[in-house]
């Protein structure tokens, strides 16, 4: 059964543990250069998909540019099998270009 939701984080049904999904977006941001969001993506969607095939992923990168004062919302809204489907938010500072990264990871069952 569908449901409608409004969520910031929706985890407890995740494909993969918190620490997980915080440790793959972490390391691929690490290996991947920044300039390239696409490739971020990518790698991201790569490396969910290997660690579970029974979930289609969404990945979304927004770049926050916070050397001045900066104030963005995001929301997320789905129409989906809340018991199965799901989000995870991870935000990545880079104290080096004054860039925030935040990063929405979406799966939803097959």
């Amino acid at each position: 059964m569908s449901s409608a939701e409004t969520v910031q984080n929706k985890s407890d049904n995740s494909p993969l543990t918190v620490d997980k999904l915080i440790s793959v977006i972490e390391e691929k941001f690490e290996q991947v250069d920044k300039s390239s969001s696409d490739e971020i993506i990518k790698e991201l969607l790569q490396s969910f998909s290997k660690h579970s095939s029974q979930f289609k992923y969404i990945v979304n990168l927004t770049i926050v540019d916070v050397s001045n004062a900066v104030d963005i919302e995001n929301k997320f809204g789905a129409s989906w099998n809340a018991k199965k489907d799901g989000l995870f938010n991870h935000i990545i500072v880079d104290k080096v270009s004054n860039k925030q990264y935040v990063f929405t990871v979406v799966w939803v069952s097959k």
